[in-house]
């Protein structure tokens, strides 16, 4: 990844890049592809050879920050790693590695600069790099780019996976290159299926949904739910354009959150034309296979095959990954035969194996009791015993009901050039549709008088506040957590530092971190976990009404004294309908990610006061110039001596995590 995006700014700027996979060894031999192939793929260091000049500041410098990664000098040599502001930051980083001080102790490229006579045959070409190149006879599937598929549908995960940039396509090693040929897919030999691992523990994958396959996990993090949840969103589109009237059936008391292996959907209707439903379902990266059951999978040609793709999962007869089961239903009735498991699967295919070959028809039964024998191949599913009576299956398309509550004007997204990737990613997505509020929380429409209301005209917004998960949490994490048990406090509670902190800034009121976000940043790089509010000190005068109370109106932040100046997420926000709790009622005082602002002045050129601050002042030297602390590897300014503040506020164990010391005056307001 370095590599690459290191050596195309390089060709941007002009600069004649050239790769040397030693760092050590400036005469580098020609090599063959195989030989390019294992260096790219084995060297923990490569250099790249460039000619011209490079500085702080530069071209060069601005572009690589732009993609998220960071040029710095070791020992006198331009080098350029992975920057913590990098969009795959979250996925890369390993909180269990220590920072260092040393370039050698992180992946990173070095930047040789070359002569102009530079032979050719000690650096590998420049085509070498962007020739994919494989190694132990490895191949990849033709995977389908989601911009040019018709889903149909204006749901956010849509929307998400058509905007973002498309994934590469898995590498297939030994048994799982026959995936490459989509063939496979006709000749049913094989489950034309992507090799997929997932877990399925309900603690760790409550609420867990397609959303979450937008990026790449690993088997131990992937849910079966999420993926399931993908499966059934698109067959139930397909089913109901073949008019198969599809009602999904989840779990023994038909609840959404029951999505389990044994999902299975029964469709109403008459005869359905096997090789179209395939087709249709395949062009959107689904495969229709049969197997005693007609099942659908996850194909290889998904375009989020990479991220879901396990290399370690072995290719077998009967496919162990997840998938969704199509039953007949029985006449309107709803057939009661479980969904078949692997371990019946399997014995079907040693008991009978002209059993699972496929009919080239999907058909609603008839009230025959003749089956057919199991030698023959059957032509239709039929379900053959008596009917019985089961509990109403809750049906995918909601019957029409007037809409009740309101929903309040959400504002659009305003990006002053300050708010980087995350409203890019705003905006390129598309505005959300509003929250909708009903019952007691139906007040949230109306903003009259929200200054009196102060916290009650807060956004109903829950989350969890584990340290394990939830450990440097980022805004960027809001795109992908759409429930409230998933969504981590701290990655609201960033997007409110970094939002406020730049409309500080932008009215010149000087804002710096304090109390307990300092302590956050200085302990732990981020914002704490389990904390529900950050510590914002400034220097200025906040009216309300003014400048700043305006500019974060116009991004949907409500502004409110409640004592001292606070910030909270207001019900116009442009991800109000994502982070939305319906269950939350209306917000009681300090139950939702706020910023606190603390009033901080000079006196006499000598020291400052800060509000709430157990000394009375700062002297003069402890405060400027101001020093900067990290939150998720972004600098912010703080006062010029941390520790000061810190010892004063917390003691000299600040550094052990601690339930939190309620230090604010007003401890009954809370």
């Amino acid at each position: 990844m370095l590599l690459t995006d290191v050596y195309e700014e390089l060709q941007a700027v002009g600069a004649y890049p050239s790769v040397n996979f030693s760092s050590t060894d400036e005469t580098t031999q020609e090599q063959d592809d195989e030989s390019v192939a294992a260096a790219m793929l084995n060297a923990g260091v490569s250099s790249v050879v460039y000619r011209g000049d490079i500085s702080r500041g530069g071209a060069l410098d601005v572009a690589l920050r732009q993609k998220g990664y960071h040029l710095f000098q070791d020992n006198g040599a331009w080098r350029a790693c992975v920057a913590p502001t990098h969009p795959l930051a979250s996925h890369l980083y390993d909180p269990d590695r220590k920072m260092s001080t040393s370039g050698n102790a992180v992946l990173h490229i070095d930047l040789v600069v070359g002569s102009g006579n530079q032979q050719v045959s000690s650096v590998v070409i420049p085509d070498k790099i962007k020739a994919h190149p494989r190694i132990d006879d490895t191949c990849t599937p033709n995977v389908l780019d989601a911009k040019t598929i018709e889903y149909g549908s204006k749901h956010r995960f849509y929307m998400v996976l058509q905007t973002m940039e498309t994934l590469p396509a898995p590498v297939f090693h030994s048994e799982h290159k026959v995936l490459c040929n989509e063939n496979v897919s006709d000749e049913d030999k094989l489950p034309y299926c992507l090799p997929i691992s997932t877990r399925c523990d309900v603690e760790f994958c409550t609420d867990a949904d397609r959303i979450d396959l937008l990026v790449r996990q690993s088997p131990s993090t992937l849910c079966l739910t999420s993926v399931l949840d993908l499966l059934a969103a698109d067959v139930l589109v397909e089913l109901r354009m073949a008019e198969a009237s599809p009602i999904v059936n989840l779990n023994k008391d038909h609840s959404l959150e029951g999505l389990a292996e044994t999902t299975n959907i029964t469709y109403r209707g008459e005869l359905v034309s096997v090789d179209k439903l395939k087709l249709s379902l395949l062009r959107k990266g689904y495969h229709l296979y049969y197997a005693g059951t007609w099942r659908v999978c996850v194909a290889p040609i998904h375009p989020l095959a990479a991220n879901l793709y396990n290399p370690e999962q072995p290719a077998l007869e009967v496919y162990a990954g997840p998938y969704l089961t199509l039953v007949p239903d029985k006449q309107g009735g709803v057939s009661t035969e479980a969904p078949m498991d692997k371990a019946e699967a399997t014995r079907m295919n040693d008991e009978d194996p002209e059993v699972t070959e496929a009919p080239n028809t999907i058909e609603a039964p008839s009230t025959n009791e003749d089956a057919p024998e199991e030698s023959e191949t059957p032509s239709t599913i039929e379900d053959t015993p008596e009917e019985t009576e089961s509990p109403p299956i809750q049906e995918t398309e909601a019957s029409t009901i007037p809409e009740t509550g309101c929903k309040p004007d959400v504002v659009d997204v305003v990006d002053d050039g300050s708010g980087g990737e995350f409203y890019s990613m705003m905006k390129s997505s598309g505005p959300l549709p509003a929250p909708r509020f009903i019952g007691e929380n139906e007040i949230l429409c109306n903003a009259n008088n929200r200054k009196h209301r102060a916290f009650r005209y807060c956004l109903p917004i829950s989350g969890r506040k584990d340290f394990s998960l939830c450990a440097n949490a980022d805004r960027m994490d809001i795109f992908l957590r759409q429930s409230p048990a998933k969504q981590c406090f701290a990655s609201v509670l960033h997007m409110l530092l970094k939002d406020v902190y730049e409309e500080l800034k932008a009215v010149g009121f000087v804002p710096i971190l304090t109390f307990g976000t300092l302590l956050g940043a200085v302990r732990d790089g981020g914002i704490i976990p389990f904390t529900e509010d950050v510590d914002i000190a400034y220097n200025g005068q906040i009216v309300d009404g003014g400048e700043l109370d305006d500019r974060l109106w116009r991004k949907g932040y409500h502004l409110f004294d409640y004592n001292i100046w606070r910030v909270c997420v207001a019900p116009t926000h442009p991800l109000a309908s994502q982070l939305y709790d319906p269950d939350h009622p209306v917000v009681q005082d300090y139950a939702v990610p706020y910023v606190d602002l603390y009033s901080m002045q000079q006196q006499f050129g000598t020291s400052w006061t800060m509000q709430e601050l157990k000394v009375r002042r700062l002297p003069n030297d402890r405060v400027e110039p101001f020093a900067q602390v990290p939150i998720n590897g972004e600098q912010f300014d703080t006062i010029h001596d941390p520790d000061f503040l810190l010892l004063s506020e917390y003691g000299a164990d600040y550094m052990t995590p601690k339930p939190r010391d309620r230090r604010l005056a007003w401890e009954d307001y809370r």
